[in-house]
């Protein structure tokens, strides 16, 4: 069953991930809820889960890390959750959640770059034409955003600059992370990176505000809850499942489809409109990055599709 069962989970992880910024919208525009309450109030629900498949790791064995290896942890949990995810709650508050997420979908070419400068190499002609195809997506879907809401360039100069500042920690938080990852195990790995990001989170939170601050989003915590079991929790789990049942490969091609998600999730729930020029941005996002990951895809999408039109050809041939 892992083929059907590691895409489904897959398909739901990208449903939970494109739901975030959904969420959040709908919390900034029910509350006046700040990013540091927002982001201490989520880290707070989804702590304990985390903590929970930890330690159920745990029960495998201990495991040995130097004191290098422990600084490396924390300064993952640091930049790639806590520091990842403020900027990235900022930057919602001045952009569309479907611009959010197609900026955020950039990491990977982010990541192409970082290690090719960790590797000392030259950025190879595929990846150029996925960079290339990926930057000229966004700024379309740039261009979308600045026309439908007829308003200032500075907000969203703003709310995209802190976007892609969180999807280039997130890009830090994996380059960084992949030694720790194969001795740790991913499930234990993110246990320690969440505690980590979430006593930041805190401190941060109650560095700025009171206590009671957290009582006023009572009105929204139901959204809160969202976010942090369906946003965060369960996707992580589900694509740490998928990438166990079917691999890497086929995980981040389902992965794919999240931008489309978002912009759908976005015309249901916010009334955001979709456009041609967005729709074509959004589509140079995906296949700038799918090129990035997978070199080979159109030849692997060609193939698939010249077996599925000669198995239609054959199935309809009269007997």
């Amino acid at each position: 069953m892992a083929y059907l069962y590691g895409p489904l989970c897959a398909f739901f992880a990208t449903l939970g991930f494109s739901s975030r910024a959904i969420f959040i919208k709908l919390v900034y525009a029910q509350s006046d809820i700040d990013p540091t309450t927002l982001l201490a109030l989520r880290m707070l629900i989804a702590l304990p889960f985390f903590l929970v498949m930890m330690l159920w790791r745990t029960k495998a064995g201990p495991i040995q890390i130097s004191k290098k290896e422990m600084l490396t942890l924390v300064v993952m949990g640091l930049v790639g959750f806590y520091l990842s995810s403020y900027l990235d709650l900022v930057g919602l508050q001045y952009i569309s959640a479907s611009l959010e997420r197609l900026v955020l979908f950039l990491y990977p070419t982010i990541v192409v770059i970082l290690s090719a400068v960790i590797a000392r190499r030259m950025i190879s002609l595929p990846e150029i034409s996925g960079l290339l195809i990926s930057y000229a997506g966004i700024s379309l879907v740039f261009l979308h955003d600045l026309r439908q809401h007829h308003s200032a360039i500075e907000p969203l100069l703003i709310g995209g600059g802190l976007v892609f500042a969180a999807a280039i920690t997130y890009a830090i938080y994996l380059v960084g992370s992949q030694g720790l990852v194969k001795k740790m195990g991913s499930t234990r790995y993110t246990g320690w990176v969440m505690l980590c990001s979430s006593l930041a989170a805190l401190l941060q939170f109650g560095a700025l505000n009171s206590p009671a601050r957290l009582l006023d989003a009572h009105s929204v915590i139901g959204l809160v809850v969202m976010i942090a079991i369906f946003g965060t929790v369960l996707p992580t789990w589900l694509l740490a499942q998928s990438i166990k049942l079917v691999g890497a490969n086929q995980t981040a091609a389902i992965c794919t489809l999240g931008p489309v998600v978002t912009l759908a999730f976005s015309a249901l729930m916010l009334d955001e409109a979709v456009t041609l020029l967005q729709l074509v941005g959004a589509t140079l996002v995906i296949v700038g990055v799918v090129t990035l990951s997978t070199p080979q895809w159109p030849k692997i999408a060609a193939a698939y599709l010249a077996k599925a039109l000669k198995f239609k050809f054959i199935s309809t041939q009269p007997k």
